[in-house]
């Protein structure tokens, strides 16, 4: 995570500097790229710290505080920005990032089980044997209960990802003066609303399990795209806009909360099996 932080936090830097496509692609790859590690990292840490029976409560709170710091994040951003212009933005992300960097170095080594962050069994099995080795990456293409749950997912986030710039398309032609500050309240509006949706997702996945809760942001997502048409007027907008609240959250939380059940999934190590809650899937080597 630290070197991820890292690098997201120079992208920043360099970003402002740039003046040709190609290396401001470049840093934004980077960027990118860097990102895509947080999501698992801190899944894993999570997991090391907690372990399997809390680990759904806990991943809901950390996305709690991570959409409340996403909504002071973007407030601070517009404000700063309307003020000393848009390349202190820049400069705030990176000042963030290094922020995540202490943050990370203050988790004490020693609070976190690495075996058991790494999906591996924390206590022995009946015949007294443990699962020490982790799941290869053959498993996630020999699996087809976790190749249908990856296949919805992907295809969940090419519906909802695209509707947010397609909001904002609507808010600009219907306000070109008030476009970005409708987006910004989109954006704020909906990051608030996430809180308590991850607090209830985190604290009820254990109890009215995964499926019924992704089944639910898949019909929520399908209801929020056939409201958007009905009207241009952007109250309307905003507010089916806060939707988008409930959808991906309560998708992503399922999607991080899945994991202590997947070992129950035929072709994934069951060592786990007889033990409740079950473990989550091993980590590819």
């Amino acid at each position: 995570m630290i070197s991820a932080a890292i690098a997201v936090t120079v992208a920043c830097l360099l970003l402002p500097l740039l003046d040709h496509f190609a290396l401001v692609a470049a840093t934004q790859a980077l960027a990118a790229a860097s990102g895509s590690v947080f999501a698992p990292a801190i899944a894993a840490v999570t997991l090391g710290i907690v372990g399997p029976k809390a680990f759904a409560a806990r991943t809901g709170r950390n996305e709690a505080f991570n959409h409340a710091g996403n909504a002071v994040a973007a407030a601070i951003a517009g404000g700063t920005a309307y003020w000393f212009g848009p390349v202190v933005v820049f400069w705030l992300l990176a000042a963030m990032a290094l922020a995540s960097i202490a943050a990370t170095l203050s988790i004490p080594p020693a609070a976190i089980d690495h075996q058991v962050a790494r999906g591996l069994d924390d206590s022995a099995e009946e015949h007294g044997a443990r699962h020490d080795r982790p799941s290869g990456f053959r498993v996630l293409v020999t699996c087809k209960p976790l190749l249908i749950f990856a296949v919805s997912t992907v295809v969940f986030h090419f519906a909802n990802a695209a509707m947010l710039p397609l909001v904002g398309q609507k808010l600009a032609l219907v306000n070109r003066n008030l476009g970005t500050s409708l987006m910004s309240v989109c954006i704020i509006a909906a990051q608030i609303v996430m809180v308590p949706v991850a607090m209830l997702v985190g604290r009820k996945a254990d109890v009215w399990g995964r499926k019924p809760i992704f089944a639910t942001a898949l019909a929520v997502l399908a209801v929020r795209g056939a409201l958007y048409p009905l009207s241009d007027n952007p109250y309307w907008l905003v507010s089916v806009q806060l939707l988008d609240a409930s959808v991906p959250e309560s998708s992503a939380r399922c999607f991080r909360s899945w994991l202590p059940i997947s070992r129950t999934v035929p072709g994934i190590s069951t060592s786990a099996r007889a033990r409740s809650p079950p473990q989550p899937v091993s980590a590819a080597r």
